[in-house]
């Protein structure tokens, strides 16, 4: 079966907010072109879609470094508290000898 024949996938709508200055462009170009506002904002972000997946995988890279560096203080601080534990318990112990003698 040919791509041709597969039905398109529905598409979403989204609404958009834009500043004056940028609804002026988008409106002129539209006008222009002799196309919709709406299918000249799908169109740019369609040919946008390798720019928008990078911008996604660097914020999962991010978001993941975050993560795992939140992950490495917890461990640290773990540790940093067993260490103090220790060395509370080697005074405790210090101070009972002492305390005997």
């Amino acid at each position: 079966m040919s791509d041709i024949s597969k039905p398109e996938k529905a598409r979403k709508r989204v609404q958009v907010l834009l500043t004056p200055d940028i609804y002026e462009e988008v409106e002129k170009i539209s006008k222009l072109g002799g196309i919709s506002m709406g299918s000249l904002l799908a169109d740019l972000l369609v040919d946008s879609k390798p720019a928008l997946v990078m911008i996604r995988e660097a914020l999962e890279k991010a978001k993941q470094q975050d993560l795992t560096g939140a992950l490495e203080r917890i461990q640290s601080g773990l540790l940093d508290g067993m260490g103090q534990g220790v060395d509370l318990a080697k005074q405790i112990e210090s101070e009972k000898a002492n305390f005997k003698k």
